[in-house]
């Protein structure tokens, strides 16, 4: 797998308090920028694109991964 940080710095995606990740069924999981460091993404067995938060809940796993957007804060 690879670590969410480096494919954030190497798509250059903006900076943000939080985002939005989206599996091809529609569930989506919003994680705060802190636990970004924790994301590891990889080919799950089944050959579906997963991510993972280590040391975050189970329901945090996205197989399937669709997109990771950024979560727009109200000021």
């Amino acid at each position: 797998g690879t670590a969410l940080p480096e494919i954030f710095k190497e798509v250059r995606l903006n900076d943000s308090d939080s985002y939005l990740f989206t599996a091809l069924d529609g569930y989506s999981v919003e994680i705060k920028q802190e636990d970004i460091q924790q994301g590891l993404i990889y080919l799950n067995d089944a050959g579906e694109v997963t991510v993972m938060f280590a040391g975050l809940p189970k329901n945090t796993t996205i197989k399937g991964l669709l997109s990771i957007e950024t979560v727009e804060v109200d000021s």
